[in-house]
């Protein structure tokens, strides 16, 4: 049995498995599960050999295998992320720059910016005066930051930006791992 199947099978009251099976102790008498009868039955020392037995804690094995899905779990999102990455530097290769001169996107819609040449790594959102104002008083800022003076690149020659490229359904990562997706309340969910 592997580790998920002895928690799984585990007798209620069930503290320790050996090669005997299922055991609890009471702190001074040992006592074994009778599958057969469903019951708990006392041990005496003097029965068994007491050194075969190879006892090992439910607790133990409960947290090797919580233990062992979280590592699952950290492999998944790890994959998934590598996707994301690579569907992005794709996109990004292959998507043309629009100076702030020929266009500016709509207000509020997540952007790449590059400002002087070099690509900035937050996505950022066109945001300022708006429709009313002079464009000249208009910037862009992080998407996800509340506002920050600092942040802000405001608008000229030299700033070019692109949209993000839509969000693909996830693909199949390496054969044998399990992905994650994201189901419609924002949580991720396994699916392996």
């Amino acid at each position: 049995m592997n580790n998920q199947k002895i928690i799984d099978n585990a007798p209620e009251g069930a503290e320790f498995i050996s090669s005997m099976g299922y055991l609890w102790n009471d702190n001074e008498n040992w006592f074994i599960y009778e599958a057969a009868t469903d019951e708990w039955s006392h041990l005496f020392f003097h029965d068994h050999e007491y050194s075969d037995w190879k006892i090992r804690s439910l607790a133990d094995i409960k947290r090797i295998t919580d233990l062992k899905r979280c590592l699952n779990i950290s492999e998944c999102m790890i994959e998934n992320q590598k996707l994301e990455i690579a569907n992005l530097n794709a996109a990004l290769n292959e998507s043309k720059w629009i100076n702030c001169r020929a266009s500016l996107p709509e207000y509020g819609d997540p952007v790449t910016v590059k400002a002087h040449g070099l690509v900035q790594l937050v996505t950022y959102t066109l945001s300022g005066a708006g429709d009313d104002f002079d464009v000249k008083l208009d910037w862009f800022e992080p998407y996800h930051f509340e506002h920050d003076d600092n942040c802000k690149i405001p608008l000229s020659n030299n700033i070019e930006w692109m949209p993000l490229p839509k969000s693909e359904a996830l693909k199949e990562p390496k054969e044998g791992r399990g992905f994650f997706i994201m189901k419609e309340d924002g949580q991720w969910e396994p699916k392996l």
